[in-house]
């Protein structure tokens, strides 16, 4: 899970490609970020979104 990457800055930039196709990934930020295609998930919102997201991590 990235948050608070603009998805462009390494390291956070490369992880993506280096976990694509083994792990689920997701993106939390209020802007899409510039790799958006590389994750599995991307959603758009602050931190105050954290919370549910992670809750519906853990359930599925």
């Amino acid at each position: 899970m990235a948050v608070g990457t603009s998805g462009v800055v390494e390291p956070a930039a490369s992880f993506i490609a280096h976990v694509r196709g083994r792990a689920r990934t997701i993106y939390l930020e209020p802007e899409e970020p510039a790799n958006a295609s590389a994750f599995t998930e991307c959603h758009l919102g602050t931190g105050e979104v954290l919370p549910d997201l992670l809750r519906g991590f853990w359930m599925s």
